[in-house]
């Protein structure tokens, strides 16, 4: 028996194609650098896909969370995705671009009716996942 539109959380849908997508592309992005060869350094490429795939988890705990926070799950996710997509445009950016888009239908369908302090919450994560992404790359 199928759920109807009205047993689903809202957003949940694009949600949890941004996690598909965050994923596919991690596996993606492994699947180049490892083919590419020669790695001596190995801690920037598993800090990157820990990102990546971290968000993901973002994106899919925003799509199955049933409280008010799942709006900041869908704001970390938004903003670490587009902000990984703009900087990784010229590579594997646009698929984070395209998940980052996702998340984000999914965060405005999610936001209605959540208390403003939520909402507050999840433009903070917004912004500050992508923040985390510029040190880690600063760092590494």
């Amino acid at each position: 028996m199928r759920a109807s539109s009205q047993d689903r959380l809202p957003g949940s849908v694009p949600a949890t194609i941004a996690a598909v997508i965050a994923f596919a592309t991690t596996a993606l992005y492994l699947g180049l650098i490892t083919s590419q060869g020669d790695h001596h350094d190995v801690v920037p490429i598993l800090s990157f896909a820990a990102y990546f795939g971290s968000l993901g988890v973002c994106a899919l705990l925003g799509a199955f969370r049933v409280g008010p926070d799942r709006v900041v799950w869908l704001g970390a996710a938004t903003g670490g995705l587009i902000g990984a997509g703009i900087v990784a445009i010229f590579s594997i950016g646009l698929l984070f671009l395209v998940a980052g888009l996702c998340a984000l239908a999914a965060w405005m369908r999610a936001s209605v009716g959540v208390l403003p302090r939520q909402q507050v919450f999840a433009a903070v994560a917004a912004v500050g996942v992508p923040l985390s992404l510029f040190l880690l790359v600063v760092l590494v």
